[in-house]
């Protein structure tokens, strides 16, 4: 296996798929999968797969598949026309479809493509067509005949059908709980910062991974204040035990501390955050003293909120002057995903902001491919709110 160190999010996605379509169930306590699990899902881990979400006539499309399938895409079809869809499948693109009765909550996000990949792996030795029981689907559109096999039970565990309201519910309250309790110590978006043409004197940041300290890097010379914002508490006391840190004997002490709130409490999960904090601090920050120095700095310009930056924007009315707000992935968060639909979640956006232009007396610009916004002007803004992570999809600004 290739360490994981030397991957970068795509290659830790394409080895997991490597590992799980050559026929290893890959072992939730490896390191690989710690690593996965820092750096999330991309479209790598799907390559050549077609998701389809299938609605029941007269049934409007339902927020839990797509919360809990969140960020692949997909595309929702009648019933009645997944076999005109499948035979319609271009063979160029695609070799396998995921078919999925709309509604059904996938209560693990990541295990989920584990047994995609590994059921692949099943289909492809059986020489079957298909996988499924009676919420998912998985067909091999490379192969003709109509030879069928059982999905693997582990596969079955994380499936919570539509008609079983009771327990939907009680996963999303349980999800709400556990959520309170994480502390996300690595960033999982990079930690290059997207350059604009304004010089901040605040930044609210989520209370998250060191990418705060690599903000500070570049920005030092007009930031004033530092608001580190979460509506977690272990988060906010996470980042305060951080800016204390003299040196990285120190700093692995806090990780290792908070590890357990991150991705559990096992040897080869603090080892994953062990390894990619050393690379983060080697690649992005020279050396471990120029971090050192930087965490130094920001020391008596930090401050703490203790906010849910998903249910309202009013503080950002504490800043004196311009500001420069990193949400990172909040606003598409499966959490929030699982709550709202995201027609409601964009709406709920509007309703935010079209408030906060009323504190700033300003044009406020937002666009329709993320939840960035920009104040005052689209090419120098006073202030604005960003995702900071690249987007392929060209975005239409619009303004309130």
């Amino acid at each position: 296996m290739i360490n994981p160190i030397k991957l970068n999010k795509s290659d830790i996605n394409k080895e997991v798929s490597r590992v799980t379509r050559a026929g290893n169930l890959l072992s939730k306590d490896s390191v690989l999968y710690h690593q996965w699990r820092i750096f999330w899902v991309t479209e790598d881990v799907v390559h050549r797969i077609k998701v389809i979400r299938i609605i029941e006539s007269g049934h409007p499309e339902s927020l839990y598949t797509k919360g809990s399938l969140h960020p692949i895409n997909s595309v929702a079809i009648p019933s009645s026309e997944l076999e005109k869809t499948l035979q319609g499948i271009e063979p160029h693109l695609f070799d396998y479809a995921v078919v999925i009765r709309d509604g059904t909550l996938i209560n693990h996000f990541m295990d989920f493509w584990i047994y995609v990949n590994y059921q692949i792996y099943l289909l492809e030795n059986a020489h079957a067509h298909k996988t499924s029981n009676h919420f998912i689907s998985i067909f091999n559109l490379k192969e003709k005949n109509s030879k069928e096999i059982d999905l693997i039970h582990e596969f079955q565990g994380i499936l919570i059908p539509a008609e079983n309201a009771n327990a939907i519910h009680t996963f999303i309250k349980r999800y709400y709980d556990y959520s309170l309790q994480r502390v996300y110590l690595l960033n999982n978006d990079s930690l290059e910062i997207a350059p604009y043409n304004f010089s901040p004197e605040e930044i609210f940041c989520v209370s998250s991974g060191i990418k705060p300290v690599h903000y500070f890097d570049h920005m030092k010379q007009s930031l004033k204040k530092i608001h580190f914002c979460d509506y977690s508490p272990l988060a906010l006391q996470f980042w305060k035990d951080v800016i204390q840190c003299k040196n990285m004997n120190a700093l692995l002490s806090i990780f290792e501390k908070y590890s357990p709130y991150f991705l559990g409490p096992s040897a080869n999960a603090m080892e994953a955050v062990k390894l990619t904090l050393n690379h983060q601090v080697e690649t992005f920050f020279q050396d471990s003293a120029h971090f050192f120095d930087l965490l130094d700095q920001m020391k008596e310009r930090s401050h703490f909120l203790q906010v849910d930056i998903i249910g309202n924007l009013d503080f950002l009315t504490l800043a004196n002057g311009p500001y420069y707000f990193w949400f990172s992935n909040s606003y598409e968060r499966n959490l929030t995903l699982l709550q709202e639909a995201k027609a409601q979640h964009r709406e709920a956006h509007l309703m935010r902001l079209q408030r906060l232009k009323s504190f700033h007396q300003e044009t406020i610009y937002y666009n329709t491919a993320n939840y960035d916004f920009k104040i005052g002007s689209l090419t120098s803004p006073h202030s604005l709110g960003t995702q900071d992570i690249p987007d392929s999809t060209p975005m239409e600004w619009l303004s309130l």
